[in-house]
C-alpha cells in the first residue's frame, strides 16, 4: 500500500524526492491512513497524525489531518467525502479531543466547512527593517547556529515556550527532529540565543527573496533577545527585511489552519472548570463550529500552531 500511496502523493502535491522520503520514513503510518481503491489501485488517501494541544491548564490529544489527496481523474466523485467521514469517525474512537488541518488552498476552507471545521488558527506577520552592517548591543546575549548546539537543548528550549501558550499545538521530541530534518533540506538555518549562558531565544530562518528572510518560528524571553536574533540573522543573510511569523493578533491576523471539536462533553468541561467565573453561558446547544471558535478563544486570536510540515 505504501508506495500507491507514495505514488499518489507524488501526482498531487509536487514535493521533492527528499521530503518524500522524509515523510513516508518518519511519519507516514499504514494504521493511520485511510484509502479507496478502484480497480485495484488506490485512487484517494488521507492520513491522520497524532499530536497533543496544551488547554486550560492541561494536555489534550488532537488528530492532525494530512496528505489529503485524489488523483485528478477521480475528482468530484465523492472519494473524499467517504474518507473525511472515515477519519473523523475513527478520531472519536481513539478519543481525541478535536481534529485540527491546514487547507492546502484557500478555496478548501469553505470544503472543510462541510464537515463542522472552524476558522481557528491564525498567524500575523512582523516586518523589521535592519541595518545590515550593525550588530546588536553586547548584554550578555549570544547567538549561535545549529551546527554548534544539541538537538536535545534546542527541542528542551522549544518545548519549554510551547507549553507556555495556551491552545498551542505540541510536538513531540520525534516530531521536532522531523521538521528539523524538513528545515535543513529546504536549506533553511536555525538559531539560539543565549543570555547569561541561558537558553533565552530559538528561530528558523531561510532566505525567502533578494530582499527578505522568512523568520518561520521565533521564540524569546524578551525584546532584548528577539531583536538581537533579528538582528544576527539579518546580518548573516545579508538581506534588509526580515518577516516574523508569529502568533496572532485580532486586528492583524492571516487564516492558517482549522479545527473541529470531537469530544464536545470533555471540551466544555475543561473551558468551564479553567475559568471558573459563572455564571458561563450553556455551550451544549451551540453547533460544532460556534462551539470550536467559542473554546479555542477564536475572536482573541489564542490558538496557534506551526512548523507542521504543511
Amino acid at each position: 500500500m505504501e508506495q500507491q500511496i507514495i505514488d499518489l502523493w507524488k501526482i498531487s502535491f509536487g514535493d521533492t524526492d527528499d521530503f518524500i522520503r522524509l515523510w513516508f520514513d518518519r511519519v507516514y503510518k499504514d494504521e493511520n491512513t485511510f484509502t479507496i481503491e478502484k480497480n485495484g489501485r488506490i485512487v484517494s488517501a488521507l492520513q491522520i497524525l497524532p499530536y497533543e494541544m496544551t488547554y486550560c491548564g492541561t494536555i489534550i490529544p488532537a488528530g492532525y489531518i494530512c496528505g489529503v489527496c485524489t488523483l485528478p481523474s477521480e475528482r468530484g466523485k465523492g472519494f473524499m467525502n467517504q474518507l473525511m467521514l472515515q477519519a473523523l469517525e475513527e478520531m472519536r474512537n481513539r478519543k481525541y479531543a478535536l481534529v485540527i488541518l491546514i487547507p492546502a488552498t484557500h478555496w478548501l476552507f469553505d470544503y472543510y466547512r462541510r464537515f463542522e471545521f472552524a476558522d481557528a488558527f491564525d498567524y500575523s506577520i512582523e516586518e523589521i527593517y535592519g541595518n545590515t552592517a550593525a550588530s546588536y548591543p553586547d548584554s550578555g546575549i549570544r547567538i549561535i547556529s545549529q551546527e554548534n548546539f544539541s538537538v536535545d537543548t534546542m527541542y528542551a528550549y522549544y518545548h519549554l515556550k510551547q507549553r507556555e501558550r495556551d491552545c498551542s499545538v505540541l510536538h513531540s521530541a520525534y516530531q521536532f527532529e522531523t521538521v528539523r530534518r524538513d528545515w535543513n533540506l529546504a536549506k533553511g538555518e536555525i538559531w539560539m540565543a543565549f543570555k547569561n549562558e541561558q537558553p533565552a531565544g530559538l528561530a528558523f530562518s531561510i532566505s525567502k527573496d533578494h530582499e527578505t528572510v522568512s523568520i518561520r518560528e521565533i521564540l524569546y524571553d524578551c525584546t532584548e533577545v528577539k531583536n538581537a536574533l533579528v538582528q544576527c540573522i539579518l546580518n548573516h543573510y545579508q538581506l534588509p527585511k526580515a518577516a516574523l511569523r508569529l502568533p496572532p493578533t485580532p486586528s492583524n491576523s492571516v487564516p492558517y489552519g482549522m479545527a473541529r471539536i470531537i469530544n464536545k462533553a470533555h471540551m466544555i468541561e475543561l473551558y468551564r472548570s479553567f475559568h471558573n467565573q459563572p455564571p458561563l453561558p450553556d455551550y451544549k446547544n451551540k453547533d460544532i463550529p460556534t462551539l470550536t471558535q467559542i473554546l479555542l478563544k477564536y475572536e482573541q486570536r489564542q490558538a496557534f500552531m506551526n512548523l507542521m510540515l504543511d
